[in-house]
């Protein structure tokens, strides 16, 4: 068996718990970043806008180039992309 001042001289253990508590600070730091970054950009997602925000028009027929990506019109209307009337006709 080891002598009381031997153990007492012996840092082994005060070691060991030193690392730990640094090994905990920086995980703590990493959470706490992580976190913050999760925070600041969950406001960032992308929002519905209206159609006419997004190139179109709420109609009642259906279109083949319907815009859905994002966009919402009332009453299960469909967005369509408003085409540009040709100049030159």
């Amino acid at each position: 068996m080891m002598s009381l001042s031997r153990l007492l001289k012996s840092k082994k253990g005060v070691e060991l718990t030193m690392n730990t508590v640094i090994i905990g600070v920086i995980v703590l730091l990493v959470l706490v970043v992580l976190i913050f970054l999760l925070f600041k950009y969950a406001g960032h997602l992308p929002e519905r806008t209206s159609c006419y925000d997004a190139g179109g028009r709420c109609t009642s027929n259906s279109c083949t180039n319907e815009i859905t990506a994002g966009v919402q019109c009332d009453g299960g209307q469909h967005c369509c992309p408003i085409i540009p009337e040709d100049p030159f006709n």
